[in-house]
């Protein structure tokens, strides 16, 4: 072979700085082709898979307070950085991403303690905004059976600004008695059953009694002695209204879903004098109680006697053979009966009837149903002094008003049958 250059290749040399070396720290291997460096390709990091031979594997947080466990090593070091594996929302500190934790978690660990109430929630400020704006108070009577719920000095400052701290001196943030910042509204109706409207009020306020969470108190006045002192007159004495009266009823009829069939014919005449009855209705409540059920059907069941009953003489409603049929319809017995109607002629009776028609005079009445309501009061003060004592926040008057009603006592008003009431409509007659 003859001598000259060879044909083999050199390796060529590189400077020390374009050296790279490898993932693993092994020397990179130097090719002839312009230096080109081949070392292992890096393996992609994919996030939220387990490692082989990892699958059961799981990983706790070890940091205070914190029982937190993820399926993988990548997703327990995005959670120490107090950040959210859910959302990604990133806190200043540890515990508050642990109470952020329960917002992705479906179960609602705190009930609503008030009887009957369903709800839950996750927070227990939510539930104490809820029992303050949705109850507005809890009972001294039910304190034992509901639970402590914390109620904050700055919570307090802005109740009593709301309520322009009738109830709670501020001296006192520290002395707040439990379930006692707000009280259950009272409202108070003055019914008369010659007022075919005070029944429509009365049944719709019966279906949302036990809704709303209030106090409801019916009080027979004298409906005559109100147009009376007010200078009102009765609705038939003006010929287009007394016109229209029976149109509106046949509507409110089916719109309100009551039983009425018959509009009596001595309505207006000296036969439709309700003063009797209404000194046995008083006789019955002073008995059973303004805010009892026993009551609140004997108002209903004598109404029914009234207006939805089709009578085949004519109605003397001052006839006391009539009183005592419209207080056996109402469950009571012929002896019972009796004896409301002999109470009805005592003076103590006819007293109390004549106090109730003259302070719903005093507070504005001039006709019936007369919607009285009262929100700020002490929650142990008896209603009787509220009647008697108290001037009212609200004065609302008849059956097709009872929406503000609903919004004076911060309720929500569904119509004048609730979703929930399931009854079929009846057929006016009229």
């Amino acid at each position: 072979m003859s001598a000259g250059q060879s044909t083999r290749l050199r390796a060529r040399v590189l400077p020390v700085d374009e050296l790279d070396s490898g993932d693993d720290g092994d020397e990179p291997k130097v090719t002839a082709e312009k230096g080109k460096k081949k070392g292992r390709p890096k393996k992609k990091k994919v996030v939220g898979r387990k490692p082989k031979g990892e699958e059961d594997k799981e990983f706790q947080c070890d940091l205070d307070g914190c029982r937190m466990s993820f399926a993988t090593e990548a997703e327990l070091g995005i959670h120490k950085k107090n950040r959210c594996t859910r959302c990604n929302k990133r806190f200043f500190m540890h515990k508050y991403l642990l109470q952020h934790r329960r917002v992705h978690q479906p179960d609602r660990p705190l009930k609503c303690p008030w009887p009957g109430c369903q709800n839950a929630f996750k927070w227990a400020w939510a539930r104490t905004e809820h029992i303050r704006t949705v109850h507005r108070i809890r009972p001294e009577e039910k304190e034992e059976e509901l639970p402590q719920v914390r109620l904050t000095r700055t919570r307090v400052v802005r109740l009593l600004k709301k309520r322009k701290g009738t109830l709670i001196e501020p001296s006192n943030y520290r002395s707040i008695p439990r379930a006692c910042t707000m009280t259950t509204p009272v409202i108070i109706v003055c019914v008369d059953v010659a007022s075919v409207y005070s029944w429509f009020c009365t049944q719709v306020l019966l279906r949302y009694k036990e809704r709303w969470g209030v106090r409801l108190q019916f009080r027979p006045v004298l409906l005559g002695a109100i147009f009376k002192g007010s200078g009102n007159v009765m609705p038939t004495l003006l010929p287009a209204r007394g016109a229209w009266i029976h149109k509106d009823l046949a509507l409110n009829t089916r719109f309100m879903q009551i039983p009425l069939l018959e509009f009596p014919s001595t309505f207006g005449s000296p036969k439709f004098n309700s003063l009797l009855i209404q000194r046995a209705l008083t006789a019955v409540a002073i008995e059973k109680g303004y805010e009892s059920e026993e009551f609140a059907n004997t108002l209903v069941a004598t109404w029914k006697a009234i207006w939805g009953t089709r009578h085949v003489q004519e109605l003397d409603m001052h006839d006391p053979d009539f009183v005592l049929r419209c207080l056996t319809s109402a469950g009571y017995s012929l002896q019972e009966s009796q004896t409301f109607l002999q109470r009805a002629s005592e003076g103590s009776v006819k007293e109390c009837l004549k106090k109730n028609t003259e302070l719903a005079l005093k507070n504005g009445a001039f006709g019936a149903p007369s919607i009285f309501v009262y929100l700020n009061h002490d929650a142990h003060q008896k209603v009787e002094d509220l009647w008697q004592l108290q001037a009212p926040e609200h004065f609302i008057f008849g059956s097709d008003r009872l929406d503000q009603l609903a919004f004076a006592v911060s309720q929500k008003w569904e119509g004048p049958v609730p979703p929930s009431l399931d009854s079929n409509p009846p057929i006016s007659k009229l």
